[in-house]
Protein backbone atom coordinates (compact mmCIF):
# COMPACT_ATOMS: atom_id res chain seq x y z
CA UNK A 1 0.00 0.00 0.00
CA UNK A 2 1.31 3.17 -1.05
CA UNK A 3 1.81 5.14 2.49
CA UNK A 4 1.89 8.59 0.58
CA UNK A 5 -0.77 8.58 -1.90
CA UNK A 6 -2.85 11.84 -1.48
CA UNK A 7 -6.62 12.51 -1.52
CA UNK A 8 -7.15 12.86 -5.66
CA UNK A 9 -5.76 9.93 -6.18
CA UNK A 10 -7.53 7.67 -3.57
CA UNK A 11 -10.71 9.33 -4.52
CA UNK A 12 -9.56 8.51 -8.53
CA UNK A 13 -8.90 4.71 -7.30
CA UNK A 14 -12.09 4.45 -5.14
CA UNK A 15 -14.26 5.96 -8.29
CA UNK A 16 -12.48 3.95 -11.34
CA UNK A 17 -12.82 0.53 -9.32
CA UNK A 18 -16.12 1.34 -8.06
CA UNK A 19 -17.41 1.86 -11.50
CA UNK A 20 -16.25 -0.88 -13.01
CA UNK A 21 -18.02 -3.32 -10.70
CA UNK A 22 -20.77 -1.44 -10.28
CA UNK A 23 -21.55 -0.43 -13.99
CA UNK A 24 -21.49 -4.36 -14.25
CA UNK A 25 -23.98 -5.36 -11.94
CA UNK A 26 -25.98 -2.78 -13.04
CA UNK A 27 -26.84 -4.64 -15.83
CA UNK A 28 -27.81 -8.05 -14.67
CA UNK A 29 -31.32 -8.76 -13.47
CA UNK A 30 -32.85 -9.14 -10.29
CA UNK A 31 -33.61 -12.75 -10.81
CA UNK A 32 -28.97 -12.91 -11.57
CA UNK A 33 -28.55 -10.97 -8.77
CA UNK A 34 -30.22 -13.44 -6.07
CA UNK A 35 -28.91 -16.49 -7.36
CA UNK A 36 -26.52 -18.27 -4.98
CA UNK A 37 -23.34 -19.60 -6.31
CA UNK A 38 -21.73 -15.61 -7.66
CA UNK A 39 -19.10 -15.86 -5.19
CA UNK A 40 -18.59 -18.96 -3.32
CA UNK A 41 -21.69 -19.38 -2.07
CA UNK A 42 -23.14 -16.24 -2.06
CA UNK A 43 -25.46 -14.34 -4.59
CA UNK A 44 -24.54 -10.85 -6.32
CA UNK A 45 -26.88 -9.89 -3.29
CA UNK A 46 -25.15 -11.38 -0.91
CA UNK A 47 -21.84 -9.64 -2.18
CA UNK A 48 -23.17 -6.53 -2.25
CA UNK A 49 -24.43 -6.86 1.36
CA UNK A 50 -20.88 -7.83 2.45
CA UNK A 51 -19.42 -4.85 0.75
CA UNK A 52 -21.81 -2.23 2.24
CA UNK A 53 -21.17 -3.79 5.43
CA UNK A 54 -17.17 -3.62 5.26
CA UNK A 55 -17.59 0.00 3.92
CA UNK A 56 -19.99 1.48 6.37
CA UNK A 57 -17.02 -0.52 8.84
CA UNK A 58 -14.64 1.72 7.11
CA UNK A 59 -16.59 4.83 7.33
CA UNK A 60 -16.96 4.24 11.46
CA UNK A 61 -13.60 4.30 11.70
CA UNK A 62 -12.51 7.13 9.35
CA UNK A 63 -15.11 9.51 10.98
CA UNK A 64 -13.80 8.89 14.16
CA UNK A 65 -10.54 9.37 13.02
CA UNK A 66 -11.29 12.59 12.11
CA UNK A 67 -12.37 13.44 15.74
CA UNK A 68 -9.14 12.09 16.62
CA UNK A 69 -10.89 9.21 18.17
CA UNK A 70 -9.74 4.90 17.39
CA UNK A 71 -12.29 3.08 17.42
CA UNK A 72 -12.40 -1.19 17.67
CA UNK A 73 -15.01 -3.18 16.73
CA UNK A 74 -15.17 -6.48 17.81
CA UNK A 75 -16.56 -9.53 19.15
CA UNK A 76 -17.14 -10.80 15.26
CA UNK A 77 -14.93 -13.25 13.65
CA UNK A 78 -14.78 -12.04 9.53
CA UNK A 79 -17.14 -14.79 8.56
CA UNK A 80 -19.39 -14.08 11.25
CA UNK A 81 -19.31 -10.80 10.60
CA UNK A 82 -20.14 -11.55 6.77
CA UNK A 83 -23.28 -13.75 7.60
CA UNK A 84 -24.43 -11.31 10.30
CA UNK A 85 -24.68 -8.69 7.03
CA UNK A 86 -25.89 -11.43 4.30
CA UNK A 87 -28.47 -11.96 6.80
CA UNK A 88 -29.81 -8.52 7.12
CA UNK A 89 -30.18 -8.29 3.72
CA UNK A 90 -32.41 -11.29 3.13
CA UNK A 91 -35.52 -9.41 2.57
CA UNK A 92 -34.30 -7.02 -0.07
CA UNK A 93 -34.54 -7.03 -3.62
CA UNK A 94 -30.66 -7.44 -5.83
CA UNK A 95 -31.81 -3.52 -7.22
CA UNK A 96 -32.40 -2.17 -3.75
CA UNK A 97 -29.00 -3.71 -2.77
CA UNK A 98 -27.47 -1.79 -5.59
CA UNK A 99 -28.84 1.25 -4.91
CA UNK A 100 -27.69 0.54 -1.33
CA UNK A 101 -24.16 -0.35 -1.97
CA UNK A 102 -23.88 2.99 -4.24
CA UNK A 103 -25.39 5.42 -0.75
CA UNK A 104 -22.48 3.26 0.89
CA UNK A 105 -20.09 4.20 -1.79
CA UNK A 106 -20.94 7.85 -1.82
CA UNK A 107 -20.97 8.17 1.71
CA UNK A 108 -17.40 6.48 2.11
CA UNK A 109 -15.71 8.88 -0.79
CA UNK A 110 -17.59 11.68 0.30
CA UNK A 111 -15.66 11.21 4.01
CA UNK A 112 -12.41 10.89 1.96
CA UNK A 113 -13.90 14.09 -0.30
CA UNK A 114 -13.62 16.10 3.05
CA UNK A 115 -10.65 15.10 4.54
CA UNK A 116 -7.72 17.82 4.04
CA UNK A 117 -5.05 17.14 2.39
CA UNK A 118 -2.66 17.88 5.96
CA UNK A 119 -4.33 14.58 7.03
CA UNK A 120 -2.64 12.29 4.20
CA UNK A 121 0.68 13.06 5.80
CA UNK A 122 2.41 10.74 7.71
CA UNK A 123 2.24 12.31 11.31
CA UNK A 124 -1.64 13.96 10.97
CA UNK A 125 -3.86 13.21 13.90
CA UNK A 126 -6.05 11.08 11.43
CA UNK A 127 -3.00 8.44 10.49
CA UNK A 128 -2.25 8.20 14.29
CA UNK A 129 -6.11 7.62 15.05
CA UNK A 130 -6.29 4.83 12.45
CA UNK A 131 -2.91 3.33 12.85
CA UNK A 132 -2.59 3.00 9.43
CA UNK A 133 -2.65 5.72 6.02
CA UNK A 134 -5.42 6.29 5.02
CA UNK A 135 -5.31 4.47 1.77
CA UNK A 136 -4.06 1.40 3.68
CA UNK A 137 -7.27 1.68 6.07
CA UNK A 138 -9.60 3.06 3.20
CA UNK A 139 -7.98 0.59 0.14
CA UNK A 140 -8.94 -3.28 1.48
CA UNK A 141 -12.52 -2.42 1.64
CA UNK A 142 -13.24 -0.06 -1.42
CA UNK A 143 -11.52 -0.18 -4.74
CA UNK A 144 -9.24 -3.11 -3.76
CA UNK A 145 -12.12 -5.12 -2.68
CA UNK A 146 -13.78 -4.46 -5.49
CA UNK A 147 -10.95 -5.06 -8.03
CA UNK A 148 -10.78 -8.51 -6.16
CA UNK A 149 -14.26 -9.57 -6.30
CA UNK A 150 -14.74 -8.51 -10.18
CA UNK A 151 -12.88 -11.48 -11.97
CA UNK A 152 -14.86 -14.07 -10.01
CA UNK A 153 -18.08 -12.00 -10.71
CA UNK A 154 -17.08 -11.75 -14.45
CA UNK A 155 -16.54 -15.29 -14.87
CA UNK A 156 -19.84 -16.60 -12.94
CA UNK A 157 -21.53 -14.03 -15.20
CA UNK A 158 -20.12 -15.17 -18.20
CA UNK A 159 -21.87 -18.74 -17.33
CA UNK A 160 -25.17 -17.65 -16.36
CA UNK A 161 -25.48 -14.33 -17.92
CA UNK A 162 -23.28 -13.96 -20.94
CA UNK A 163 -25.32 -10.87 -22.13
CA UNK A 164 -24.51 -9.15 -18.66
CA UNK A 165 -20.92 -8.92 -19.44
CA UNK A 166 -20.32 -8.19 -22.94
CA UNK A 167 -18.97 -5.60 -23.87
CA UNK A 168 -21.05 -2.46 -25.19
CA UNK A 169 -22.02 -1.49 -28.56
CA UNK A 170 -22.03 2.29 -29.33
CA UNK A 171 -24.49 3.57 -30.44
Amino acid sequence: MDSQIDKAELIRRMAQHYNDLASLLAKVDDATLIQPGAVGSWSLKDMVAHLIAHEQRALRELEAAKRGEQIVEGGLSTDEFNARFVAESASRSGKVMLMAWGASFRQLLNSVGTLDESAFAPDSAVIQALGDSIDGAVANISYLHYAEHLPEVRAWLAKVSPAADAPQKAE
